[in-house]
This record gives structure tokens, sequence and C-alpha cells, in this order.
């Protein structure tokens, strides 16, 4: 691992700074291409739907916005975000709990599951009618693990006013001092995730973030936002080694609640898990509406 990306959602001063960023961070060239490819239509007619409407979407956001202050002085709350799998680098834009008063880090993927477009038209299948195992899915587990302690410490170093090594994606340095001693990193740490991140914060609870050389990792609640649960890395439901007392709400969407075994395994994860844990489904909610994706195309919503 040569690097870590992280996107960061925060209640902020909008006064001196501009609204909103663009949705598609990419080239209306590369956007046809890749949505042509995706849907099956034409470019010419997938090339002014994104000309007109897709280009001009924009995450309602306030880009680079200097950090407001606390209205009693303490320091922001933190929230680790994991996002789920085959969702693009811009859907997971957690204005929601930000706006709960919250500091939200989310990591944006590296180990290549994001959605792309290729080149060529010749694609190879795995014909594998055992799909029990889930090899490369417990290495991404692992792989995110790593990824969200270093996301963790550099943010940490840029709270206590060391920005050494961190920089914008613009290249750009990060001004320490607007961040110093402004958001919590010390204790009560709140790990978050959708669908394929849920399993990652549970499977973070399962062990240690940290190795012996490493400071501790601070988090003190788990939310599970539809979390999905295969593969566990383990052979049960609860590990051997568990040992949290980290109190964990799993919120489930009415498919993945009447899904029988993947409800099964819940349960079994709720009932055996030490600390207070909760499970909670609700009625008429999709997967995607976990996302704050409705924001920004709010016709596509459903009840």
């Amino acid at each position: 691992m040569d690097a870590v990306v992280w996107n960061v959602f925060y209640p902020c001063d909008a006064r001196a700074a501009t609204y909103g960023s663009a949705w598609i961070d990419q080239s209306y060239k590369a956007s046809v291409s890749g949505i042509s490819k995706f849907t099956g239509l034409s470019k010419l007619a997938v090339g002014p739907v994104i000309w007109l409407y897709g280009m001009r979407l924009q995450m309602p956001v306030y880009q680079n916005a200097s950090l407001l202050q606390h209205e009693d002085g303490r320091p922001w709350r933190l929230v680790i975000f994991s996002h789920g799998l085959a969702g693009s680098k811009t859907i997971q834009f957690c204005s929601e709990l930000a706006s709960r008063l919250r500091c939200v880090s989310c990591r944006r993927d590296r180990s290549g599951m994001l959605v792309t477009s290729r080149a060529g038209d010749h694609m190879l299948y795995l014909d594998q009618p055992d799909t029990t195992e889930f090899l490369f899915r417990v290495e991404q587990l692992e792989f995110r693990r790593l990824e969200v302690y270093e996301i963790f410490k550099a943010f940490r170093d840029v709270v206590s006013g060391d920005a050494t090594g961190v920089h914008h994606l613009n290249g750009g340095p990060i001004d320490a001092t607007v961040w110093r001693g402004r958001v919590q990193c010390d204790k009560d740490v709140v790990l978050a995730g959708h669908s394929f991140g849920g399993l990652h914060l549970c499977c973070l609870c399962f062990r240690t973030l940290h190795q012996e050389h490493m400071t501790p990792f601070p988090y003190s609640h788990a939310l599970a936002l539809d979390p999905w649960f295969q593969p566990l890395s383990t052979p049960g439901p609860m590990p051997s080694s568990f040992n949290t007392n980290i109190p964990l709400c799993m919120m489930f969407s009415e498919r993945f609640a009447l899904w029988k075994d993947h409800h099964a395994t819940a349960k079994a994860l709720v009932d055996s898990w030490p600390a207070k844990a909760s499970m909670f489904a609700l009625p008429k909610c999709s997967h995607e509406t976990f996302s704050d994706v409705y924001c920004i195309v709010p016709f596509l919503e459903r009840p």
C-alpha cells in the first residue's frame, strides 16, 4: 500500500465557500463511453442526456470550506465510513451524517472494485459453481482494515497540527491549523459502513485494528447500514478470539431483512455480540436508500 485516499465531510462555514462539486468527475467523452457500454444504448442516445443533465449534476456540498467552529468550543466527533462494493467514488458522500454535527472521513477505494468501463469487447468469466469461498473478498477486508487505520492515523496527525505527507487530491498542501484540536480523535470514534462496508466494520470489531507497534484505535460505536455478510472471514458468525465492548446497531432494508440465510447470520451475530447490539428492518426501504445519492438525483428515489 503506497497511499490511502479519503474524503472528509464536516459541518462547514459556508460564508466564503463555493457551493457544489461535480458528481461526474471525468471527461464527457469517458462518461458517454462508459454509460453507453453499461446500458447497452448507443452513444448518440446517451450523449445528449449526459451533456444536458449528467455533466451538470452537483453534489450539494461546499468544497474545501472552512471547518465550522462548534458553538460551545468542543471538538467535533469523528466517524470513519466504509462504502460498499460497486459504488463510484462520489456515490457515497456522507452529507446526512455530517449534517448531524459529525466529521465523517470516508475512504475512497483503491482495490480495483469500483465501477469502471474497459477497452475492448472481450471479457472472461470464471465458471465457478461453488460460491462458498470468497478468498479475494477476505483479502479486500484485510486491505480495508489497513486502509482504515492509516486514514485514521493520517487524519489524527492533521488534527494534531502535522500535515506532513498529507495532500489535497490536486496536489496542494493541507492547512493543518484549520483542523488543529477541532476534531475528537482520541476517543469515541464511530465506525460506520454500508453493504460490504458494514461487514467490514463488523470484522474490524472482531480483531484489533492496530498491530503491536501501532497506536490503538479509539473506536466506541459501530453502525452497520444494510450490511452484506458474505463472506464472513470466520468459520461462524463469531470468531473464537472475539472480545469487544463496542455497541453495534444494524439497520436493514426490506429485501435484506427477508433474505432468510442472511437474516439468520445477522441474528446470530447480534445474539452473540458481547456488548449491546440492536437490529432493525425498515419497510419499503431499498439497499440504495442508505446512500445520499438521492440528494443528487431525487427523481430516482422510491418510498
